[in-house]
């Protein structure tokens, strides 16, 4: 491995230990999240999740594994990543615009679960209409 690429390899793990940091300093917040949501799904409620790019990815792939087998078998929890439905997401966007894509589907199915996970930027977050005191879960 090259000096420059060594060196970049270990920059980056600093960035990422500078960026654990205020994680941590919140963790309580992410436990608190997992709560709720452990409750909401354990209680026959559903998880809508949202992203775009690789957060698209990221909340596709947690949805499967709510409604799949993540570590032991159990039931399965009600989980829908909003973005997988194609056809439904490129008819929104023609009809009304890229900004109503995941606020229509919200506004659609909201009626049938409590908490919404929403993996992209904050500015999202208005768009769809989430108190801002829930973080990235709204009922």
């Amino acid at each position: 491995m090259s000096t420059h690429a060594a060196s970049s390899v270990t920059a980056h793990c600093d960035e990422l230990l500078n960026a654990m940091v205020p994680f941590r300093e919140r963790a309580h917040l992410t436990e608190r999240w997992g709560q709720r949501l452990a409750a909401v799904l354990g209680g026959g409620g559903r998880l809508l999740a949202a992203g775009n790019g690789g957060s698209a990815a990221q909340a596709q792939h947690l949805t499967a594994e709510l409604v799949g087998r993540y570590r032991d078998d159990r039931p399965p929890f009600s989980a829908i990543a909003l973005h997988a439905d194609t056809s439904t997401t490129t008819a929104i966007a023609n009809d009304y615009g890229v900004d109503e894509v995941f606020a229509r589907q919200v506004r659609a199915l909201r009626k049938y679960m409590p908490v919404t996970f929403v993996t992209f930027g904050l500015g999202y977050l208005a768009i769809i209409g989430f108190p801002g005191l829930s973080g990235f879960f709204s009922k």
